[in-house]
């Protein structure tokens, strides 16, 4: 995997929120370029970036997206999603029920 794609921190944020995009194998294997070059294309709200991130850690539910500070964790993720999440952060909601992880969020509800 190229080096450059992590290039900066990911511990400075450039925004109130981050949405953090694998981008390691596995992810990527599933489409995850796509999906981070789809998010940096849309229109996302003031104060949210994008970001491409290393593993995370949910390999079996890839490609994950994770928005922070608030520890939202979306799984299986596709470019076809992207819209969707953009206009849910749009109206300040912060979740996706089918899209969230079940592992972390169980009921399908964010934290």
């Amino acid at each position: 995997m190229p080096q450059e794609i992590f290039a900066g921190s990911l511990l400075e944020p450039k925004g109130d929120r981050q949405l953090l995009v694998c981008q390691a194998p596995s992810c990527q294997a599933r489409g995850s370029a796509l999906v981070l070059r789809t998010f940096q294309q849309s229109s996302l709200p003031p104060g949210v970036t994008v970001q491409p991130s290393p593993c995370q850690g949910q390999c079996h539910l890839g490609v994950t997206v994770r928005l922070l500070p608030e520890a939202i964790w979306y799984c299986q993720v596709t470019a076809a999603d992207v819209p969707a999440i953009c206009a849910a952060l749009h109206k300040g909601e912060l979740s996706i029920a089918a899209k969230l992880n079940p592992r972390i969020h169980p009921q399908g509800k964010s934290i």
